[in-house]
């Protein structure tokens, strides 16, 4: 089964993004970062409070105000922070905002894909996840590749229906033993 469809820079970004969020390297890094930015804004805080000569019992609660409010805004700014530097990286590799056409096939060995004229094949023994993700459907390997394919590539909810079944079936197939 065959789909294609233009794409753009900040759905490439999207795409991007949702494969980062399956690492589990990239949710380790954000957790470090969460620590990092606890500590820092914490102890300067405390420290700060302390100088002034405020009692314990202030500078813990004034820390854990000012731990709490950094933490919000980063929760509340990474995601478009991340799609902004995603975005400009994308715009420095394709040099330019124009459409991107994307293509993928399911063959009976393998997943096709073409996009701004570079072809990829991943064998379906090498797919570990095949997702429904609402808006698009997903496909995750094993090697850390990520492949997403926009509702707006089907002609309806039945093609759509049709390609995650084929999808599923030739994934669930290569995981089973050779028929003898």
């Amino acid at each position: 089964m065959h789909v294609e469809y233009d794409t753009g820079l900040d759905e490439l970004a999207d795409a991007q993004l949702r494969a980062l969020a399956h690492s589990g390297m990239v949710k380790r890094m954000r957790r470090r970062g969460v620590l990092w930015m606890a500590v820092l804004t914490a102890v300067p805080l405390y420290l700060y409070l302390a100088l002034r000569g405020a009692s314990l019992a202030e500078r813990l609660v004034f820390a854990g105000l000012g731990v709490l409010i950094a933490l919000g805004g980063y929760a509340l700014t990474w995601r478009r922070s991340a799609r902004k530097r995603l975005r400009k990286y994308l715009l420095e590799q394709f040099q330019s905002d124009r459409p991107i056409r994307f293509m993928v096939e399911l063959r009976d060995d393998c997943i096709w894909i073409q996009q701004d004229g570079v072809q990829l094949l991943f064998d379906w023994n090498h797919v570990s996840e095949v997702v429904d993700a609402g808006d698009a459907v997903e496909f995750y390997m094993k090697n850390g590749g990520f492949v997403m394919v926009r509702n707006k590539g089907f002609v309806d909810a039945q093609g759509r229906a049709e390609f995650l079944d084929i999808a599923r079936k030739r994934k669930s197939m290569a995981g089973a033993p050779p028929a003898n």
